[in-house]
């Protein structure tokens, strides 16, 4: 029943977003900035999910859209996007395999693996097997910015296969702060492209938009009601800090060596 609970939310989330305040247009050329510097950063990801039997069980072709973080081939992606999803709906961690990604024009992708997952934080890093010797346009992670209630921020994405994967700003303004589960920018719209980096008005990157999901405990809370679901799947704004604190702990977590495993004794005589 949770699943079917979350999907009318995701449906009551295609609502026309609020309208924004009046405001003094950006200076000419801003969104074409945006794109022309930030776009070819974005990443298709092209996977196999294995679903479990309560999600319709097999092997199923999917796609997400993630963004090239390091010029060696590291991509960061929305763990939600990337089968966590199913996770957050009450069922188990899908297996994904024969992960491809698609980089510019391209449409047959270089083989990558998923080398770490986020689940609270709602991210994942996927790195390319055999990167490029000259390397990937990528996004910067500490070249950032704060932002706070009020700021004007802008959301870089790709539109669908359909439309060529049109690159795209979707602009908003930050419509809150959060101080629990974390710190999270709230936009005053909904920024349904998750995995994505928004920006400032500097240019500079203000965060990466995740989803936030209450625990089992919280979800039987009344109190919270459908409310809280809707909140959780607005398309919030995790801070530039905590991504790249996130992405340096998925690096170490990733490098560390498998653990051999301890032999069992023999049974005693």
């Amino acid at each position: 029943m949770k699943h079917i609970a979350l999907a009318a939310l995701l449906a009551c989330t295609l609502a026309p977003a609020p309208a924004l305040p009046a405001r003094v247009e950006p200076p000419a050329g801003a969104y074409a900035r945006l794109i022309r510097t930030h776009a070819p950063a974005l990443v298709t990801l092209k996977f196999v999910l294995e679903a479990p039997a309560e999600f319709g069980a097999g092997e199923q072709e999917m796609e997400a859209s993630g963004v090239m973080v390091e010029k060696d081939g590291l991509v960061l992606a929305a763990n939600s996007q990337f089968g966590g999803m199913i996770a957050m709906m009450g069922g188990p961690t899908p297996a994904i395999k024969n992960i491809r990604v698609l980089i510019g024009d391209d449409t047959k992708g270089v083989e990558a693996t998923l080398t770490a997952r986020d689940r609270e934080l709602d991210l994942a890093w996927i790195r390319i097997a055999t990167p490029d010797e000259a390397g990937y346009a990528h996004l910067d992670l500490e070249a950032s910015a704060d932002a706070g209630v009020g700021d004007r921020i802008h959301m870089v994405s790709r539109m669908g296969k359909f439309f060529d994967r049109a690159p795209l700003v979707t602009e908003a303004a930050v419509g809150g702060v959060t101080a629990k589960p974390r710190r999270l920018l709230v936009p005053n719209g909904f920024l349904l492209q998750f995995g994505m980096p928004v920006f400032g008005e500097s240019g500079r990157l203000v965060g990466i938009t995740v989803i936030q999901s209450p625990s089992e405990e919280d979800q039987d809370d009344s109190s919270s009601g459908m409310m809280g679901e809707t909140d959780s799947l607005r398309g919030l704004i995790l801070p530039a800090s905590e991504v790249l604190a996130a992405t340096a702990r998925a690096k170490e977590t990733a490098a560390a060596p498998t653990p051999t495993p301890t032999p069992t004794p023999p049974p005693a005589p």
